[in-house]
């Protein structure tokens, strides 16, 4: 444990990043192809059109270029501000499929990020916007809860690479987003050298054979041409022909089993007979919908539950209400319509079906609230979570652990992040569960910790040696609480003085802003320290595109803020001088 020291470096940036900019400002009118052009973009033009974009204010071609920072030796005060203010980008690209959370209707949607983004840009829909909600997963409960998005943004052209599972997701991202991995939070960068599994939203693609189901031409040569029944193009994909049957109509490659009704075969209209059917084939077709033949089925005992509730005697039921006082558990109401609850649901453990200390009395009410729900009320019951029952090999209310097939580059695109409300900072993109990255101490455990002290602390001899009692206080209840907790729980005694360590991406746009305001003397000293060391490296790397970024002030002639450090006047003052 010692004192952290600032290390920022430069691991990666947009190649020829001064050319780059220029073509990207000169391709919307330019009329030659994009070789053409970049062999007429000479350096010293470069430079002029640079200077030019950044004095009018024209910086959008800024922004395809991107330099990613290795950043350590900063506390978690510092990376605090960077996260809030969404200075860095996590990036994934505009086609990745977001997956909405469960809602009543028993149905969740899924929305492109760039479709989210663009409701941002309109009124209407950023209140759309706040109604939506995300899975987030509880890392606690190992399982999904609902998300709130605070905010999206664009984060311009980055460098991306693509993830491919051996279950067939896929996902295109920045090197730096991180996803969730048996040891916690890694970057993808880290990933791509050791390849742990990736945790996914547990809807399984029991082989990669399963992705020919989403090839309308497979589907169509094998179901309309060589006429294979559903049930076989099932076993030989090796899932059930319910899901064959959704991917069919998906397609609109439904067979006629009775009149058009004048339509074309589409997607999501379901075939219908012109005629009543005859009494076997009501009976037919209603044995083929019960229990775990039905497409809806999610497991459970169904009809079993009838024969299990009868085994609960009237003494054993009345001594149960007897015991809770005639009083629901859930709204303390005594009397009225009373029922009994399993605490640990049936399908969980048929054995406590009689046990009267798994049996708690709550009204109809309630126990309609309670119902299918149980895990949110597992702390009022004092009992632990279970797990969703189902006799299918997947459900979405858990994560899953899946292989890597490969990591490929897969050049420039478009990104964009999201920012979630607390307290899962988490949301579920392509089917993998992704974040933002930082160092996590939930999984890194942090004993002996190095930390950052500020300057005007360790001026002060008092101060300092107060400083270095509270972070020895806080080392040592650290390390007494890893004994009895896990990492995830004893991270909460840890101060923000613990040093931690970032990667940032961020387009030359974006660089401008933070340069513009965090190289200001009233900054807060260690994010102007990260800002001053960023800025030595990125003209090393591209002098013309930051050859005269400084604090605004620089560029305006006054200060900006309330207060001035002296070293330019107040514009209050500037106006006067000119009236």
């Amino acid at each position: 444990m010692g004192e952290a020291k600032l290390k920022v470096e430069l691991i990666a940036f947009t190649p020829h990043p001064d050319s780059t900019a220029a073509t990207a400002a000169h391709i919307c009118y330019a009329g030659v192809d994009v070789n053409a052009l970049k062999e007429k973009v000479s350096p010293d033009h470069a430079k002029k059109l640079i200077k030019h974009l950044a004095a009018a204010g024209h910086l959008s071609p800024l922004e395809h270029v991107s330099f990613t920072f290795a950043v350590e030796g900063i506390s978690r005060a510092c990376s605090h501000q960077l996260v809030r203010h969404r200075i860095a980008s996590y990036c994934l690209t505009g086609d990745t499929l977001i997956k909405g959370a469960r809602q009543k209707s028993k149905n969740y949607k899924r929305f492109t990020i760039k479709s989210l983004f663009d409701r941002t840009l309109t009124s209407y829909g950023r209140s759309r916007l706040k109604l939506i909600r995300l899975n987030s997963l509880d890392e606690d409960k190992q399982e999904f809860d609902k998300g709130k998005i605070k905010n999206i943004f664009y984060t311009g052209k980055n460098e991306v690479w693509e993830v491919k599972l051996k279950d067939g997701k896929s996902i295109k991202a920045t090197p730096n987003h991180r996803f969730l991995t048996k040891n916690g939070w890694l970057p993808l960068r880290d990933i791509a050298q050791t390849k742990p599994k990736l945790a996914v939203n547990g809807i399984i693609c029991q082989n990669p054979n399963f992705a020919l189901l989403r090839d309308k031409d497979w589907l169509y040569e094998k179901y309309n041409c060589k006429n294979f029944t559903q049930e076989e193009i099932a076993n030989s994909l090796g899932c059930s022909k319910h899901t064959v049957r959704s991917w069919v109509r998906r397609h609109g490659l439904q067979k006629e089993i009775g009149g058009l009704h004048g339509h074309e075969p589409k997607r999501g209209y379901c075939w219908k007979l012109n005629r009543e059917r005859t009494c076997e084939e009501r009976v037919r077709v209603s044995e083929q919908m019960k229990g775990a033949n039905n497409p809806q089925w999610k497991g459970g005992i169904t009809r079993e539950s009838v024969q299990l509730r009868r085994e609960i005697s009237p003494e054993l039921r009345k001594s149960v209400y007897q015991r809770d006082g005639f009083r629901c558990k859930l709204c303390q109401k005594v009397g009225g319509q009373l029922t009994l609850h399993h605490k640990i649901p049936l399908y969980a453990d048929k054995t406590k079906n009689t046990d009267a200390d798994n049996l708690v009395t709550l009204c109809r009410e309630c126990h309609r609230k309670v119902n299918n729900n149980e895990n949110k009320y597992a702390a009022l019951f004092g009992t632990n979570p279970v797990h969703y029952h189902s006799k299918s090999k997947g459900c979405y209310r858990t994560i899953k652990l899946e292989e890597i097939e490969s990591i490929t580059p897969r050049g420039f695109e478009d990104t964009y992040d999201i920012a979630m409300d607390g307290p899962h900072h988490n949301f579920v993109a392509n089917g993998f569960v992704v974040h933002n990255s930082q160092q996590s101490q939930r999984y890194v455990k942090e004993g002996g910790f190095n930390f950052v002290v500020p300057p005007k602390i360790k001026a002060n001899k008092e101060a300092y040696k107060e400083f270095l009692e509270a972070i020895e206080a806080a080392r040592k209840s650290y390390d007494d609480m890893l004994k009895t907790a896990p990492a995830e729980d004893a991270r909460f005694l840890l101060p923000n003085a613990c040093e931690t360590r970032i990667i940032l991406t961020m387009n030359t746009r974006s660089l401008y802003n933070f340069f513009e305001h965090r190289l200001c003397t009233r900054a807060q000293w260690e994010i102007r320290a990260l800002a001053q060391e960023m800025l030595k490296l990125c003209k090393e790397a591209a002098p013309e595109l930051f050859a005269e970024t400084d604090a605004k002030c620089a560029k305006l002639g006054y200060c900006p803020e309330k207060d001035s450090c002296g070293k330019f006047p107040l514009k209050k003052d500037v106006i006067k001088e000119k009236d």
